[in-house]
């Protein structure tokens, strides 16, 4: 997806098409009306993108979990809404997911925490109902 910026800007998201990012690039470019300033020689990358050593919690390494097991099927969000809710960037929410799917034996990330590896031996034999209250104490049942 692309958006123009005036006549003679057009930006392509590398994530294939990142709403926030496409906005934040536009941004760049109003305050540069403002300010004056250049516009970013480089594509700009998302504020939320850039936090640098994110201390996973075990609350969102439960969600990853519990979204790498049973998806978003009984959930009333789009796996975008659950990343937002966590205050984490979909393709970091992706990559966690992952290292679930090589803990679990098919394949995935495998340079996983330990941390990981812990919530998934305390929760691997929880239900789907049950485990989805403990990644979601909040009703986002469908």
């Amino acid at each position: 997806k692309s958006l123009s910026i005036r006549s003679n800007h057009s930006y392509s998201c590398a994530s294939g098409g990142d709403f926030a990012e496409i906005v934040n690039y536009y941004q760049s470019f109003e305050e540069q009306k403002i300010t004056g300033n250049n516009p970013p020689a480089k594509t700009p990358k998302r504020t939320l993108a850039n936090k640098e050593n994110h201390s996973w919690t075990r609350e969102e390494d439960i969600a990853a979990l519990y979204l790498q097991k049973f998806g978003l099927e009984y959930l009333r969000a789009s796996l975008n809404d659950v990343a937002i809710s966590l205050n984490l960037p979909i393709g970091t929410l992706k990559m966690r997911m992952a290292n679930f799917k090589a803990i679990m034996g098919l394949g995935g990330l495998s340079q996983y925490s330990k941390q990981s590896k812990r919530v998934f031996e305390e929760y691997k034999n929880y239900s789907e109902e049950l485990l989805r209250k403990k990644a979601f104490p909040i009703n986002i049942v469908k």
